[in-house]
C-alpha cells in the first residue's frame, strides 16, 4: 500500500482554507524515509505547497555591514 500525507491549512479569520491528500511518490518524497528526515521533508514540500495555494511570493535579503 502506497503512503500517503494530507495538508491542510486555514487562514485565521477562516478566509480561505485548503485540503489536499498525496501519495508520497507524487510529491517525490521517498517512501523509505523515516522520523525526522521524513518529518523535515514533508514540512519543505508542505510549505511550498501552501505559499503556491496562497499566491505567496517572498525573499529573505541577508545585509552584512562592511567594515
Amino acid at each position: 500500500m502506497k503512503k500517503t500525507v494530507t495538508f491542510s491549512f486555514e487562514t485565521e479569520n477562516k478566509a480561505f482554507s485548503a485540503t489536499e491528500t498525496f501519495p508520497l511518490e507524487e510529491l517525490g518524497v521517498d517512501e523509505g524515509l523515516l522520523g525526522e528526515a521524513l518529518q523535515q521533508k514533508l514540512e519543505d514540500v508542505f510549505q511550498q505547497w501552501m505559499m503556491n495555494k496562497l499566491n505567496v511570493s517572498y525573499s529573505i535579503v541577508v545585509d552584512e555591514e562592511k567594515v
